[in-house]
């Protein structure tokens, strides 16, 4: 699977708020700094809001793996937008997920 595909299904699982789902694709790197699965999932409920719109994605490569970013809107159930946020995904070149920040777009 290439990097960008990667990116987009745990972004997707993130989204759909399939915590267990994303936290399982995390390395234990990436686990160890969040510390447990709630933890990971509070952060990312407050980024993302209910329903998160896409608003752009990026991927940058190189030789040691990937950085995949999607820009998204947190939205209320009601769907009323709010801040926009930025989950980046870092890949390791066998599309591990080595970390994933969620902090608010520049």
């Amino acid at each position: 699977m290439d990097a960008r595909t990667r990116g987009r299904e745990v972004t997707t699982l993130l989204e759909q708020g399939q915590w267990a789902q994303a936290w399982a694709s995390l390395s234990p790197t990436a686990q160890a700094r969040w510390g447990t699965v709630a933890a990971f999932q509070a952060a990312g409920q407050d980024a993302l809001g209910a329903q998160p719109r896409v608003l752009s994605e990026a991927l940058v490569e190189d030789e040691g793996g990937a950085v995949y970013s999607r820009v998204l809107e947190a939205q209320d159930a009601a769907g009323q937008g709010g801040q926009s946020w930025a989950v980046t995904i870092r890949l390791d070149s066998q599309g591990t997920v080595q970390d994933v920040e969620f902090a608010p777009a520049q």
